[in-house]
């Protein structure tokens, strides 16, 4: 069922479905995968908002908050103040978060007692790292003054400085950024790499190149991440040479970061990775293929893969192209013995109106035993005619 809760999005007890199984795995690669697809799913507000109160799932709720949090209306607001006192530690700290991010009084008063009253420690000195930033949510940002707090002791209060001066837009703190990116607390190294990304000031690239280059771990994959964020194509020898890292998340991170700096040769950098023996970075190239104008025959070669995910991100891309082989490609992956594959085929073959998949779809109808699954291949089945 997780397959289709993948093709299902926007369904609010196929998200509980998707985060009942990323709780149940401690796979790093199932995780992030699983994360990954979870930020696809389609929620309004206020099904957001039903999620965070009635989800018997703690990934679930936290996703929620997590995403009510980007909203911020006073409808989101509602809802996070309503499940401050979630019995989940994950949950609570995505809210104190979301509540963080806003300028009014009732998140300041929710945070100020969470501060106190939290059973967890950590927690509560997360909800008064949340207070302060709520408090500044609405003032100008004064920037030499949270760059001064960049050297602060308090390596809670560092952070928090530099996760504001990354969103300030302001080209003064890209050099004390980059000095506390350097050297020094690992937590607060990776918060600077992310403001730098956030800046988005190319003067920024060379340091986050050798930090990329010369690091390993959270450090290299943060400064990757802001590499991706920069989107600067003077990045790109550095980025290439980490496809070829003994690391997988390396060479991950690393085909997300050219992919968004779409420069010249991205493609041509790119598509030997769906070659690749990990199957997340063979995704990665999928996932990000729109961005580089994945060329038909290697969409088409990607329907062989031995990943599920693969193959169906390829039909799903074949879906949105223009390509008028692309119906033709798609149909025999109605027979693909993945769940989500034949889901994403089905759909294919009814957004392209492919007729000719009308017989393999009434077999599909015939045969499969899961109603949730069988609805969908009704749905293209009718929806062509047949």
């Amino acid at each position: 069922m997780l397959l289709l809760a993948l093709a299902l999005a926007g369904d609010i007890a196929e998200l509980d479905r998707l985060a009942a199984e990323l709780a149940a795995t401690e796979d790093p690669s199932d995780r992030a995968r699983l994360e990954s697809q979870m930020t696809r799913v389609e929620l309004s507000p206020e099904q957001l908002a039903q999620v965070l109160a009635e989800s018997p799932n703690e990934a679930a709720r936290a996703w929620a908050a997590h995403s009510l949090g980007r909203h911020m209306d006073d409808h989101a607001l509602q809802a996070l103040l309503a499940a401050v006192d979630d019995e989940s530690e994950l949950v609570r700290g995505e809210i104190y978060r979301a509540l963080g991010r806003r300028d009014d009084p009732s998140a300041l008063t929710a945070l100020k007692k969470a501060a106190v009253r939290d059973p967890s420690a950590a927690l509560r000195d997360q909800a008064l790292a949340a207070a302060r930033a709520s408090v500044h949510a609405g003032q100008e940002l004064d920037v030499p003054a949270e760059i001064a707090a960049l050297r602060s002791d308090d390596v809670g209060r560092a952070v928090e400085a530099a996760e504001r001066l990354g969103e300030s837009g302001d080209w003064r703190a890209v050099e004390p950024l980059i000095a506390v990116a350097r050297k020094g607390d690992p937590t607060l190294r990776q918060a600077a790499l992310l403001a730098l990304g956030h800046l988005g000031d190319p003067r920024a690239a060379d340091d986050l190149c050798e930090v990329a280059a010369g690091s390993a771990g959270p450090i290299r994959y943060h400064a990757l991440a802001a590499l991706a964020y920069l989107a600067e194509p003077s990045a790109v020898p550095t980025l290439a040479a980490l496809l070829q890292d003994p690391d997988p998340w390396t060479r991950q991170y690393a085909v997300r970061a050219l992919a968004w700096t779409a420069a010249e040769g991205t493609v041509e950098l790119l598509i030997p990775m769906l070659d690749d023996p990990e199957e997340r970075v063979r995704v990665e190239v999928l996932t990000n293929a729109a961005r580089f104008d994945a060329p038909y025959e290697l969409l088409v070669e990607a329907l062989d893969d031995p990943s599920p995910f693969v193959r169906a991100e390829a039909v799903r891309l074949l879906t949105l192209g223009a390509d008028a082989r692309a119906p033709a490609a798609i149909r025999p992956l109605l027979g693909d013995k993945d769940t989500l594959v034949r889901i994403q085929a089905a759909e294919g073959a009814l957004a392209l109106y492919d007729v000719g998949a009308i017989d393999a779809l009434d077999k599909l109808v015939r045969k499969t035993r899961d109603e949730a699954e069988r609805e969908v291949y009704e749905r293209a089945l009718q929806g062509l005619g047949g």
